[in-house]
């Protein structure tokens, strides 16, 4: 109950948005579209990678952004 909220309140910098399509919402698009950030998807799955593996977007000095999605039960069907 209240996942994406409770870990929004312990994670600094970070930015809750709601809602059920994000294609036309301005802030989700501001952050992608933004070359100093580098955008990732927390989803587990065969081709999934350990972002720890991956420093050399530290080494590039962007922002490493990652969005985790949180769906209720209905839309979870």
């Amino acid at each position: 109950i209240g996942t994406a909220r409770l870990t929004h309140l312990c994670l600094k910098k970070s930015k809750l948005i709601c809602g059920s399509s994000f294609d036309q919402e301005q802030s989700v698009t501001q952050i992608l579209n933004d070359p100093q950030n580098e955008c990732v998807v927390l989803y587990p799955g065969l081709n999934s990678v350990n972002i720890e593996d991956h420093r050399e977007v530290y080494a590039q000095k962007k922002n490493l952004v990652v969005f985790v999605i949180d769906g209720t039960w209905s839309h979870a069907k």
